[in-house]
C-alpha cells in the first residue's frame, strides 16, 4: 500500500492518491504426486517423466534440483548465483534432471525427465525442488522414492575340470551364469594371482539382462606341472 501526493498548480491542498495491491508469484503444479522409481538395479539408469504446468498469466522462470531437506526455508534466488551452480553439480552425481532450468510461458507446461543411476545400496527418500527466479528457493518439493539392489545370480558351472592337459596349452571352457530376477546385473571375474594357471576371457566382466542365462568363455592355460586346484571368484558388482 503506497500513498502519493499530487500537487496541482493553484491548489494549496495536495491530492492524495492511494495505490494498493498484492504481489504474488507464479502458480504451478506437477501432474504427479511423486516420482516412484520402485526397486531398481545398482548402477543402471532408470528414467521417469512428469509435466510441470504454469497456470499463471506470466512466464515462469524455474530451476529444478535434488535436495534431501524439503524443510529448507525459501530465500530469494537468482539463477546466476554461484552457490546454485555448485549445488547443481553435487546433486548431479546420481540424479540428472532434463531440463534443469528454463522459462515456461503463461498457461503452458514443460516435460521434465529425471534420470537416476543409484551408486549405493539403500532406500532413497529425496525431493525434486523447484526454485522460482526472484521469488524463492525450494518453493515446492516433489517426493522421489526408490530402492536399489544387486540381483542375485545362479552359478550352474561350479567346477571346470581340465582333465589331463599339456603345459602352456590353452583350454577353453564356459561358465554358465543365470539371472532369474526381473532386473539386470553386472558381474566381474576375479582371477587368482598364484601364477600356476593363467586365466583370460573377453567377457570377464559384463551385464546379464533380466531373466536370461549367459555362457561366459574362459581360457585357462596351465603354467606348472602337477595336480592344480584354483578358485575363480565371480563378483556381483555393487
Amino acid at each position: 500500500h503506497e500513498v502519493f501526493n499530487v500537487e496541482i498548480e493553484g491548489n494549496p491542498n495536495p491530492l492524495l492518491v492511494a495505490i494498493s495491491g498484492q504481489v504474488i508469484g507464479p502458480t504451478f503444479y506437477f501432474d504427479q504426486a511423486q516420482l516412484k522409481f520402485g526397486l531398481i538395479s545398482y548402477g543402471f539408469q532408470t528414467t521417469l517423466g512428469c509435466h510441470l504446468f504454469n497456470t499463471s498469466l506470466v512466464p515462469m522462470p524455474f530451476r529444478l534440483h535434488i535436495d534431501q531437506d524439503k524443510h529448507n526455508k525459501p530465500n530469494l534466488v537468482a539463477f546466476d548465483d554461484e552457490e546454485d551452480e555448485e549445488e547443481e553439480i553435487t546433486n548431479d552425481n546420481e540424479f540428472q534432471i532434463r531440463p534443469s532450468r528454463g522459462i515456461i510461458p503463461p498457461q503452458s507446461d514443460t516435460k521434465v525427465y529425471v534420470d537416476f543411476i543409484p551408486k549405493s545400496i539403500q532406500k532413497y527418500d529425496t525431493f525434486l525442488q523447484v526454485d522460482i527466479d526472484g521469488v524463492g528457493r525450494n518453493i515446492f518439493s516433489l517426493p522421489i522414492t526408490a530402492k536399489s539392489t544387486v540381483p542375485r545370480i545362479t552359478l550352474h558351472t561350479e567346477i571346470l575340470d581340465l582333465g589331463r592337459t599339456f603345459l602352456n596349452n590353452p583350454n577353453q571352457r564356459y561358465v554358465r551364469l543365470q539371472n532369474s530376477t526381473s532386473l539386470p546385473m553386472r558381474y566381474q571375474f576375479l582371477y587368482p594371482g598364484t601364477g600356476t594357471l593363467h586365466f583370460e576371457s573377453a567377457e570377464g566382466e559384463g551385464v546379464i539382462d533380466a531373466n536370461t542365462t549367459r555362457d561366459v568363455p574362459l581360457t585357462i592355460t596351465i603354467k606348472q606341472l602337477g595336480d592344480i586346484t584354483e578358485k575363480v571368484e565371480i563378483h556381483r558388482v555393487g
